[in-house]
């Protein structure tokens, strides 16, 4: 069977494609790009307009006429939705129960070198924009041993590079019995498979402590993903963040103390309800101060089923699209 998968949204999708991909290999069906027997879209439903994306997405490849399976968060919070597509949920499909057995011939996976390693599903923060908890559920970690396996299979294959990436990898171990922490993980993955190159995927700032980056200091590149949302204090609690400037701020200063040179990212929101211009000048003015190499600056996506939908003080398009511009003009001069 030729079969084709279209991948929306984070890393975490971009990993679970990845083992989609191996499956489809190894029980000997063919990956495609079009003339596919069949589809999977691996969705993306964190904003109201990921969600829009993710049906264009369908709607697109179902001109095809071919069966349509859809993967990733829209299906677990749209169920209404989805019926009304006309699509069924992967893992309640006939593809999930062929791609778990025997295909025609075993086939290879494509060279490539570099590597997503899932470890950690879910998330318990709810944050008041984000309907990712409603969609994920809670937190699930993969067993040191398991990442230890996959890394080795990597590499094995030619990956030179695993970048460590999870819903929310800070929580990764408080599921397990043993209660790992992130810092436990790398380590271990580090020692037992020293010539595999590690990045480490979006960072919650409050992971990021002194003793953090001691455990990890010489085993990761130093390049970092922080997730910030916002520059204000003030906007940073209606999201329901937990931290503020002051420790994001720590957070920085640890890392370009242990990882001289790093490469630093960040994620903004702009447009959050109620966010003023001074908040909003607030943010740029601490976002500027921080020095980032690069900013992902995103205007606020009211998404349905999240308490910042229902907020007063919803900013209008044109707006955000404004701020959205200002703010991506703090990032770090090349």
């Amino acid at each position: 069977m030729k079969i084709s998968i279209i991948t929306l949204g984070c890393k975490v999708n971009q990993a679970e494609s990845a083992s989609l991909e191996r499956r489809v290999s190894e029980t000997g069906h063919t990956l495609v790009n079009v003339d596919a027997d069949a589809y999977i879209v691996n969705t993306c439903a964190v904003t109201a307009e990921a969600a829009r994306k993710s049906r264009q997405a369908i709607r697109k490849v179902q001109a095809h006429g071919k069966p349509v399976y859809v993967a990733g968060c829209y299906p677990k919070i749209d169920k209404t939705e989805m019926e009304t597509l006309g699509v069924t949920p992967l893992e309640l499909s006939p593809l999930s129960e062929l791609l778990s057995s025997s295909g025609e011939a075993g086939g290879k996976p494509a060279k490539r070198s570099r590597a997503l390693l899932k470890i950690q599903d879910g998330c318990e923060n709810y944050c008041s924009y984000c309907i990712i908890p409603f969609a994920r559920g809670r937190c699930k970690s993969l067993p040191i041993e398991n990442a230890v396996a996959q890394v080795e299979r990597f590499l094995s294959e030619g990956v030179k590079e695993t970048i460590i990436t999870g819903i929310e990898i800070a929580s990764y171990g408080k599921d397990l019995p043993e209660k790992p922490d992130l810092s436990e993980i790398v380590r271990e993955i580090a020692a037992k498979v020293p010539k595999m190159r590690l990045q480490l995927g979006s960072l919650e700032p409050r992971v990021i402590t002194r003793e953090f980056c001691e455990a990890i200091q010489g085993k990761v590149v130093g390049k970092f993903h922080l997730s910030l949302q916002s520059g204000c204090d003030s906007v940073l609690r209606r999201m329901n963040r937990r931290y503020d400037t002051a420790r994001f701020t720590d957070s920085v200063t640890l890392l370009r103390e242990f990882f001289p040179g790093a490469f630093l990212s960040a994620d903004v929101i702009v447009g959050f309800p109620g966010e003023t211009d001074a908040e909003f000048n607030t943010g740029v003015e601490f976002v500027r101060s921080c020095g980032f190499d690069h900013l992902h600056v995103f205007p606020y996506s009211p998404r349905p089923g999240t308490k910042a939908a229902e907020m007063d003080g919803q900013i209008d398009k044109s707006v955000k699209k404004a701020r959205a511009e200002l703010m991506r003009g703090a990032e770090k001069p090349v």
